[in-house]
């Protein structure tokens, strides 16, 4: 990391969004707040990450005893997950960089999740759930860095049980390991704990202090997260569009 400032850290591309600040060795204060993703059912009364991201930033770098022009760079978790949540993430993160011409950082947000659970020799493959049978998937071993074994992918959990099955001691973790545990497990992977369901914000942190380059976003203004597959809005409005052509 070019800067030994501390960085400002976000990511919501599940339902949990998670604010950090510090740098790969010291985390100064981390946040977690869970809210609904649009058709979720859940919490509906709770305000969304439209509403809560900002503030919680701003309390996040109150509680840091931080101004804003005191960051020295901003990491976001690029997707894939929640089309919304990526998207105000990705936004409000470009905000922030431009407004105070900070250094930009951008990862995967299952390399994020992956790093959470880092373990020696071990295939790290995160899931996020992606609605019905599919999931956000990848594969990564950190021998010591990091090691992109599968890059990130939407597909089946079908294909990936199969994919998991031919690695050795895998790993499974993330909110889509948890839906699918049986057929994971049953593929014979160790599925981590609901502790490890949701990308930490202090995981960007220390990726932007181990794997700088990796991460550094050269041009933030035509920087675009990491969606992987349309939004619900767009695969309807096509399969619409498709039946209308038969």
């Amino acid at each position: 990391m070019a800067s030994r400032r501390p960085l400002l850290a976000i990511d919501s591309s599940t339902s949990t969004a998670t604010i950090a600040v510090g740098d790969g060795s010291r985390v100064l204060v981390e946040i977690a707040v869970d809210t609904p993703l649009p058709g979720s059912g859940r919490f509906p009364t709770r305000a969304g990450h439209s509403s809560t991201l900002l503030p919680t930033i701003d309390h996040a770098l109150e509680l840091a005893g931080l101004a804003p022009k005191q960051l020295g760079g901003v990491v976001v978790g690029a997707g894939p997950g929640s089309f919304t949540g990526i998207r105000i993430a990705a936004a409000t993160a470009k905000g922030i960089v431009g407004a105070l011409a900070l250094p930009f950082f951008a990862y995967s947000s299952l390399l994020a999740l992956a790093t959470h659970a880092w373990a020696s020799e071990r295939f790290i493959c995160p899931l996020l759930d992606a609605r019905g049978p599919d999931v956000y998937a990848a594969t990564y071993r950190f021998d010591p860095g990091v090691v992109v074994v599968r890059s990130p992918v939407a597909a089946d959990i079908g294909v990936v049980t199969q994919e998991v099955a031919a690695l050795p001691d895998a790993v499974c973790i993330g909110d889509g390991a948890m839906k699918h545990r049986a057929e994971l497990e049953a593929a014979g992977a160790t599925v981590a704990p609901a502790l490890y369901r949701w990308p930490r914000a202090a995981s960007l942190l220390w990726l932007a202090d181990a794997a700088a380059e990796m991460g550094r976003v050269r041009d933030p203004p035509s920087w675009e997260p990491q969606y992987l597959r349309a939004s619900g809005a767009e695969r309807i409005a096509a399969a619409r569009s498709r039946g209308g052509d038969r």
